[in-house]
């Protein structure tokens, strides 16, 4: 069967004085229409510049943490769901270092703030007009493909969090907050899953149904994060992986997991090293060019890590993310 994926990533990012590193707007209030007043000029050039890059930007609103915006854009296929998102992450750097101002991309900024990096898709036919995920007739709406294309995201996500969450700073995001994710879980508009499934459009138009890859951290490579999901996500239709329950509540503290106690995610860089070793299907679809190259870059990230812990000097660890 032939199926295209529609997607495209959700980037939070903090914006702080180049000088100061200060944020540019106070607070913990999302969504608080007062913060982007504040940074009105910034926005205005964002709004101006990113159409331009070829990014059809749909909202910017103000996030939980102080500083914090969130820039979501129209979805689309092939390669350049990747190319999109990393020309979204490096023209914000751009924009925001041409006025004076640092965009951090950091997954975990402060104690408790952190940003992340969703990955919103759908299935759709070649032709991209026949929707292949939605059923009106199922009670969450989720078509068989799709279900076993959600199994597949829950069966690897332990092994997918290496690559959703690449350095050891994006580990740390992690459980920081309810809605982010610390088990393979799925529910309808739970966002304390690690996959979340949007209502059921209540026009049974499935144009604003999707699935939403909550694992992520805003430091992901936007390439790895499309790669690992639809490797995963193939692997469960072609396997006809069954799709366990939907987790009703807070995913975090429900217990036990309701398809399978082991399924916690990974906590540190050597237990997502471990879990993306053990699954042959990740492996296989990475290639083992990458694999080699990548397990090895993670393992100098740890000894680099041990070091400066030992020291006291964690300005390298800072300066890495910072750039990623």
């Amino acid at each position: 069967m032939a199926l295209s994926i529609l997607a495209a990533h959700e980037f939070e990012f903090v914006v702080e004085d180049e000088k100061d590193r200060m944020p540019i707007f106070d607070g913990m209030n999302c969504g608080y229409l007062m913060n982007i007043s504040r940074a009105e000029l910034l926005v205005q050039q964002f709004a101006r510049d990113l159409p331009q890059m070829g990014l059809n930007v749909e909202t910017l609103e103000s996030e939980a943490g102080a500083g914090q915006l969130e820039i979501t854009y129209r979805p689309t296929t092939g390669l350049t769901i990747g190319d999109n998102g990393y020309t979204l992450k490096t023209s914000i750097k751009e924009i925001c270092q041409r006025q004076g101002y640092v965009a951090s991309f950091r997954s975990k900024h402060s104690k408790d703030c952190t940003s992340s990096s969703h990955f919103c898709h759908s299935l759709w036919d070649s032709s991209n007009t026949t929707s292949l995920l939605y059923d009106p007739q199922h009670p969450q709406r989720l078509s068989t493909l799709g279900q076993h294309w959600l199994a597949g995201l829950i069966r690897h996500a332990p092994a997918l969090t290496l690559l959703m969450c690449p350095t050891i700073n994006c580990i740390h995001r992690l459980g920081t907050t309810v809605v982010t994710p610390t088990t393979a879980s799925w529910g309808v508009d739970n966002r304390s899953c690690a996959f979340r499934l949007s209502q059921p459009p209540k026009d049974n138009n499935p144009d604003s149904f999707f699935i939403e890859n909550r694992m992520g951290g805003a430091g992901s490579n936007p390439y790895l994060t499309m790669a690992a999901t639809i490797a995963a996500g193939i692997d469960g239709i072609r396997n006809q992986i069954p799709l366990p329950a939907p987790v009703q509540g807070m995913a975090s503290t429900t217990a036990p997991c309701p398809h399978d106690t082991n399924q916690n995610l990974p906590r540190t860089m050597q237990e997502c090293l471990d879990a993306f070793q053990a699954d042959d299907v990740i492996l296989d679809a990475m290639g083992p060019e990458f694999v080699q190259c990548f397990t090895a870059l993670k393992e100098e990230e740890m000894r680099l890590h041990q070091k400066a812990a030992e020291n006291g000097d964690h300005s390298w660890h800072y300066s890495f993310v910072e750039h990623v």
